[in-house]
């Protein structure tokens, strides 16, 4: 059979039946281990797990099935409120918090760094990001610091060009960190020099910014907040500005921009909701056309299966336009009571249950950058053969839903 043809009538099947599964999830205090509604950062590590950090709450883990917090109370985080989270080579959490300083977490041990034992320029943190030697950078109220390890090298507007010690957003291009401040625009430093690009100098719209992403051509999304003027779009030489006024875009103070593996620009806005541009349409979400909890939009990140992540404040949402891949409770195949065979494959896959009687099973798999290559949803009996035979060579993600149990298990095509 034509390979398209098969991509066609999987693409029909997938537009007909993914409204049998709910599109949201949301997780409050009142229906999970949530410690508080105010999911300002959400983070997902090499496993899927996802790290949530709250305002006021402290830190919340979140394996899928159960929730772990860590609190001023029970573990050695530095403090309850907080707004950046990195993660390491070795998989080390370092966190960004209000008051406290820079937090880091292991798996079992803490260590904090603040203005009384390290260099630390000051205890309000507002962004961590880690280069490619494994060194952070971190944005702090009173300036910048690079941390190796070891050594501390603090950047101020007193011994350097850096015109603004609010650093709210630092996002890494090949050699250039890419700054934005609360007063003073966009700041790129190369280790070198420091170019500067705000309001007197450039087309971007305000000189406060907490936002920089860059997309797969380079191109910098600039998201300015508190009195923000909107979304910037800058190719290094060339502004594009973003705004209620002239565009889809819900609201002009933005909290963070996303960009998914098909350059669709997330854009979190607080008060407006959450946007997505696909750098010609909007689509907007929001308290009265979705699940969304809040409009009030400051965080999201996207799973290996498509789940977008959205922290709020009044709740951590969960969307998929295909369906929300789980309840996010890992069943194991014996539990399931299923055989999948042959793994690796290469023209088919067989799904064999204990129990032959027909029942809806949503069956999904996900390539490595998160696409969708099969959906069935359907009452079908056991053994289930899915055609496999047109995907390339490579490791996908097969996921098998039926009731209220769901798997998920790494499937090899050779």
């Amino acid at each position: 059979m034509n390979k398209y043809f098969i991509i066609l009538v999987l693409q029909i099947i997938t537009i007909r039946s993914f409204g049998q599964y709910p599109i949201w999830t949301v997780y409050d205090t009142s229906n999970s281990g949530l410690p508080n509604n105010r999911a300002r950062i959400v983070v997902i590590d090499s496993n899927q797990n996802k790290w949530i950090g709250t305002y006021y709450g402290g830190l919340a883990y979140f394996d899928g099935m159960n929730w772990t917090i860590y609190n001023t109370s029970n573990s050695g985080i530095a403090s309850n409120s907080i707004v950046a989270i990195a993660i390491d080579s070795n998989q080390n959490k370092w966190l960004g918090t209000i008051g406290g300083g820079l937090s880091k977490f292991d798996g079992v041990n803490w260590t904090t760094y603040d203005t009384s034992n390290s260099d630390l320029p000051n205890n309000f943190v507002y962004a961590v990001t880690i280069d490619s030697n494994q060194c952070k950078w971190i944005g702090t109220f009173d300036g910048l610091a690079k941390f190796d390890g070891e050594n501390w090298t603090i950047y101020n507007s007193d011994n350097s060009d850096l015109p603004s010690n609010d650093i709210r957003d630092i996002t890494i291009e090949n050699n250039n960190k890419w700054l934005g401040t609360f007063h003073s625009g966009v700041v790129k430093f190369d280790d070198t020099t420091w170019t500067i690009y705000n309001t007197s100098n450039s087309g971007i719209p305000s000189n406060i910014v907490y936002n920089i992403e860059i997309d797969d051509s380079l191109n910098k999304w600039i998201g300015t907040s508190a009195l923000g003027m909107g979304l910037a779009k800058f190719d290094d030489s060339n502004w594009i500005v973003f705004d209620t006024g002239n565009s889809g875009l819900p609201g002009n103070n933005i909290a963070e921009t996303v960009i998914d593996n098909y350059q669709n620009k997330w854009v979190c806005t607080v008060g407006g909701g959450l946007a997505k541009f696909d750098d010609y349409n909007w689509t907007v979400f929001d308290t009265s056309n979705s699940m969304l909890p809040s409009n009030k939009v400051w965080s999201l990140a996207i799973d290996i299966y498509g789940n977008k992540w959205v922290g709020t404040a009044n709740g951590l949402a969960v969307y998929n336009e295909f369906g929300v891949v789980g309840d996010f409770h890992e069943t194991r195949a014996e539990e399931m009571k299923l055989n999948i065979f042959p793994n690796p494959a290469d023209e088919k896959i067989t799904i064999a249950f204990e129990n032959n009687d027909p029942n809806q099973f949503a069956i999904s798999i996900f390539n490595i950058t998160s696409q969708q290559v099969v959906y069935l949803n359907r009452k079908m009996q056991s053994p289930i053969i899915v055609d496999v035979s047109f995907l390339t060579k490579g490791i996908y993600i097969l996921n098998i839903r039926r009731k209220n149990k769901n798997l998920t298990r790494k499937l090899i095509i050779q």
